[in-house]
């Protein structure tokens, strides 16, 4: 068995490949990574707002904003008043962000098909099942208030 050490900077290699090899990827289509579960949570919740996007992918409401702002200046989203509360504000997706979404569907089949390119079937549903094992026991680990 590989020792700690080594695992965990074969790891770290993976990590950060596949941070550049996604980036390129979807830069291709002027995305960053992450933004594409932000469009797609726009387009399946009409007039949402940045608060139940934060929520649901476990971000602040800050980072969001970020986001949401980048996204907003590239055409993609517009962010509209509501009409219930002059003060709030709520998110629609553009059609040039509609055609990005799907583009990036496309552009992140295209990584995952590459990334996992040479193994069976058999070598994949084992690696899932490890992958499973892992998230089980980081997330015993995070409940238990250990953190990492």
């Amino acid at each position: 068995m590989l020792k700690n050490k080594e695992l965990y900077n074969l790891e770290q290699e993976i990590e950060w490949l596949e941070k550049k090899v996604k980036y390129i990827q979807l830069n291709r289509i002027e995305i960053h990574d992450g933004q594409p579960e932000i469009l797609a949570y726009i387009y399946m919740h009409k007039n949402c707002n940045q608060y139940e996007i934060a929520k649901y992918l476990g971000l602040s409401r800050a980072s969001i904003g970020v986001s949401i702002k980048r996204l907003q200046k590239a055409g993609f989203v517009d962010v509209l008043s509501n009409e219930q509360d002059a003060r709030a504000t709520c998110l629609q997706i553009t059609k040039k962000g509609i055609k990005t979404l799907v583009q990036s569907d496309i552009v992140l089949d295209e990584y995952i098909s590459k990334k996992y390119d040479g193994f069976s079937d058999e070598e994949l549903v084992a690696y899932i099942k490890m992958l499973e094992k892992v998230k089980r026991n980081l997330k015993k680990t995070y409940k238990d208030g250990k953190g990492l």
